[in-house]
């Protein structure tokens, strides 16, 4: 049920991880029955390389099964940053790999079983040893109980290399889909060339306040299908009394881009399209602000339904506006979906820290005898302005107290603070 939860919320990387848990459940069982009479620990060393063919480069990983009081009884893979050819470079990667991984670990096995014996074993064999503190064996069994349970990390490991693989594929599946989706939105803008293959960078916007106090905009970024955090970016509004989304969103664009021509490089990368939580308003907002600038950038709009889902997207080209329906873009519905969900989580999560920090300071300033110092040291003590209320109210004598032994109070800071909250 989780996978395919955050299979339907786009969280892939999730789902492929819950799906990698069943995976390991369901060979709990097979695992168990091969057993090392003869030894109590060990690790197992398999180089997997995806997408490698004989003559090609692929995605390497090193997956390590640990033996342990004779038992399989676990499996860790990592990747690997460079690209191997399986049949070129498999010992050449056991090399690299083994002093990396195990001159980091704290315990290490007693031996190291392969299916290929590095060229530089015996040197290995010696610096594990070294490191250890006791003897390390690496070997390449060709018979009995250890040949056998080699023979099933294997065939555990082509099938976790198979997953990935295919993984890999749906993802890029993906990925060329949304693309090709984004690239027919866009088309009905202006005369583009034929469709590439590229992901495209996406930003997102919104407004956030409560009855036009504290309004705040929030920008989020997506890379293709995953969105790009360290992209993300927040605006407290600053020249906009009241509610007036507007020109909140007018101020948080001109400030995103004139922060690109001040040189600042944590706004340099622009976006190839801008999706704007509204309608038309929105986007000739948005416009307004980009053409001022003198960029090309495209602008949709997310139109909802009366169930305050968005059904299509609008866009104007030239002096016509056009609405793009997105019945027949179901990876894109749901792109467009995840992406207003995560803009609007940012931009409610900013304007309610700033509202809770305004709220805390507002209250505590009007309590006489309460200055900066003595706040500061209430809010640090007891973490909100309601654990402060709280103990103010309180009947208990002990909650006073508490009040009064915070630094830099006494009891007489401590009564104002209860007569403010009970009077």
């Amino acid at each position: 049920e989780k996978m395919l939860a955050a299979s339907e919320a786009m969280e892939y990387e999730e789902a492929a991880a819950y799906r990698d848990y069943i995976q390991a459940a369901k060979a709990l069982a097979e695992t168990q029955r091969v057993v090392m009479r003869n030894s109590d620990e060990a690790d197992i060393i398999l180089p997997c390389i995806v997408d490698g063919e004989e003559d090609s480069e692929g995605e390497a990983y090193m997956v390590i099964f640990s033996v342990r009081e004779g038992k399989l009884v676990g499996r860790e893979s990592y990747a690997m940053e460079a690209r191997f050819s399986i049949d070129r470079d498999e010992a050449s990667m056991l090399s690299a790999f083994i002093p990396q991984h195990y001159g980091r670990m704290t315990s290490i096995p007693k031996e190291i079983l392969v299916n290929k014996m590095p060229e530089d074993g015996e040197m290995l064999q010696r610096y594990l040893t070294e490191e250890a503190g006791h003897n390390v064996r690496i070997t390449r069994p060709e018979r009995g109980e250890k040949r056998a349970l080699l023979n099933m990390a294997l065939k555990d490991a082509e099938e976790m290399i198979r997953t990935i693989g295919e993984r890999a594929a749906a993802a890029r599946e993906r990925k060329q889909t949304l693309g090709r989706e984004i690239w027919e939105v866009l088309s009905q803008m202006d005369a583009l060339p034929a469709y590439d293959g590229r992901e495209y960078r996406a930003e997102a916007y919104d407004i956030s306040n409560t009855n036009g106090i504290d309004t705040v905009g929030a920008m989020v970024v997506f890379n293709g299908l995953a969105p790009e955090r360290s992209g993300y970016r927040k605006f407290r509004i600053r020249t906009v009394q009241g509610q007036d989304d507007y020109t909140s969103m007018k101020e948080v664009l001109s400030r995103r881009f004139l922060r690109v021509f001040e040189g600042d490089e944590k706004f340099s990368v622009l976006p190839d399209i801008i999706f704007m939580d509204g309608g038309k308003g929105h986007v000739s907002t948005a416009l307004e602000v980009i053409e001022a600038t003198g960029l090309d950038i495209p602008v949709v709009g997310m139109v909802k339904d009366d169930r305050h889902r968005t059904r299509a997207l609008v866009c104007r080209s030239d002096d016509d506006w056009k609405e793009i329906p997105l019945a027949d873009k179901p990876l894109l519905y749901k792109y467009i979906g995840r992406m207003q969900e995560e803009v609007h989580r940012f931009a409610i999560e900013y304007h309610r820290k700033l509202r809770g920090r305004n709220v805390s300071r507002s209250l505590l300033d009007e309590i006489e005898g309460i200055g900066p110092v003595r706040k500061k040291n209430l809010l640090e003590t007891f973490g909100s302005i309601d654990r402060i209320k709280e103990l103010a109210v309180s009947e208990d004598p002990a909650d006073l107290q508490s009040l009064a032994d915070t630094p830099g109070m006494d009891r007489k800071a401590a009564e104002s603070v209860r007569a403010f909250f009970t009077t």
